[in-house]
């Protein structure tokens, strides 16, 4: 069922395709049609039997682009208005944080249903993607009526907060002491990634100034990595021997 928002602005569309060509897609088409064009003209001796065939594509292309591309609407003002109110008060408050969207809590799936991927919400977005498309059907813009340009970043009410790093993930197999170490190791910043190299020379102390002593954390793991080290060569010459 329709919002009276959503009722308003199909009103205005009835002139307009109900899934209008994107503009790659018209240049797609427009380029096949120059394609077959340039067969149906050819002379006969070039093109033989090919030319018919080419002039029935022709025509089935012909009739399938006009009536799948958009056209200038003759109500902008009111469209505009419309497509402005269905994107803030039909869209937008359904769309879910994209942190949530990829981190996937637990709830974010039945309110994904309840929103954004319910009929209502679903007819509301293809309504407003119609509307744009009158607006500026020349429009080349690659996401000019992508919705995820309009998903919020931060969290919503009732959702953790995320911030910029997404949560590892471990393999299902994984064993409990693997899972440990790399803990252990994403935790005291020992994978070379560069936020781990910002945070490092953040901390890197200035020209004749001392460096901070290690923590006992710190030495802890200093301590193991020369431990390991020690017995991956010893274990090397006793394969020697």
């Amino acid at each position: 069922m329709s919002t009276p928002r959503v009722d308003a602005l199909k009103s205005l569309l009835t002139d307009q395709p109900k899934n209008p060509l994107r503009h790659a897609q018209r240049e797609d088409r427009e380029a096949e049609l120059r394609r077959l064009e340039a067969v149906v003209g050819a002379p006969d001796w070039q093109t033989g039997p090919a030319k018919g065939r080419a002039r029935e594509s022709y025509r089935k292309v012909k009739q399938s682009y006009e009536s799948q591309i958009a056209k200038p609407t003759p109500h902008p003002d009111q469209v505009q208005r419309l497509v402005e109110e269905v994107m803030e008060q039909e869209i937008r408050p359904t769309l879910l944080p994209d942190a949530v969207m990829r981190s996937n809590p637990a709830g974010a799936v039945d309110a994904f249903r309840k929103g954004e991927g319910s009929p209502q919400t679903k007819d509301a977005i293809l309504t407003w993607k119609r509307g744009m498309r009158a607006l500026d059907p020349e429009n080349a813009d690659q996401d000019y009526t992508n919705v995820e340009r309009f998903r919020p970043k931060a969290g919503r009410e009732g959702y953790p907060q995320f911030d910029a790093q997404i949560a590892r993930a471990f393999a299902p197999g994984a064993s409990p002491s693997a899972r440990e170490t790399l803990t252990q190791v994403f935790d005291q910043g020992q994978v070379n990634s560069p936020l781990n190299q910002a945070k490092r020379r953040e901390q890197k102390p200035a020209t004749g100034q001392k460096r901070q002593p290690l923590t006992e954390a710190q030495k802890a793991v200093a301590r193991g990595n020369a431990a390991k080290a020690r017995a991956a060569k010893a274990a090397k010459q006793a394969q020697r021997l």
